[in-house]
């Protein structure tokens, strides 16, 4: 299952449903297509996505909220 995108390892997403896993994957998706931030790293080399260091530390900081209360449930 790290591959939410490759943002989160298969020991971060362990305790989540699948239900959540489903609503983190879209979360980091549609942050992928929607940051200024990462369109400009992929622009440069548009054969990476999230296995760019900046790019995985960009989405762990911004779904990484997310992550941590979907866990709590």
């Amino acid at each position: 299952m790290g591959s939410i995108v490759g943002v989160f390892t298969d020991e971060e997403v362990a305790g989540l449903s699948k239900k959540d896993i489903a609503l983190l994957r879209r979360y980091v998706v549609h942050y992928i297509q929607t940051s200024a931030e990462i369109r400009r790293i992929i622009h440069d080399d548009p054969k990476i996505v999230t296995r760019h260091p900046k790019i995985r530390q960009i989405l762990r900081r911004e779904a990484g909220a997310l992550h941590k209360r979907l866990k709590k449930k």
